[in-house]
């Protein structure tokens, strides 16, 4: 996605995750920061996945969820997403669904 000031996001609310830097379209090519920029870059493929996503055979298929996701509910971008029923944190989902007059489609961004 490309922003109003031309800044290239991997998703619409990217920007929600403060220590992503993202690259211009106005000083780098697409290719450029596709392949080299940060943001890009930084949770891509499965190094970075801590458990239990690291070692869950889901990992290939779901990289460990939404990263946005994950850093709104856990304040931690490298969180396992707690949609996942086997994240540490997947009580956090249980909470909010108890809350009543609650707006999802401003809560999860799938």
């Amino acid at each position: 996605m490309i922003s109003p000031s031309w800044d290239v996001l991997p998703c619409q609310v990217a920007t929600s995750i403060p220590e992503l830097n993202f690259a211009n379209i106005s000083e780098r090519t697409l290719e450029w920061i596709w392949f080299e920029s940060e943001a890009f870059n930084r949770f891509r493929g499965t190094d970075w996945m801590d458990e239990p996503c690291r070692s869950c055979s889901r990992r290939e298929i779901d990289f460990g969820g939404c990263r946005c996701q994950a850093f709104l509910l856990t304040g931690k971008s490298n969180a396992t997403d707690p949609v996942c029923h086997l994240s540490p944190e997947h009580n956090l989902i249980d909470e909010v669904r108890e809350k009543q007059d609650f707006n999802y489609s401003q809560f999860i961004y799938r």
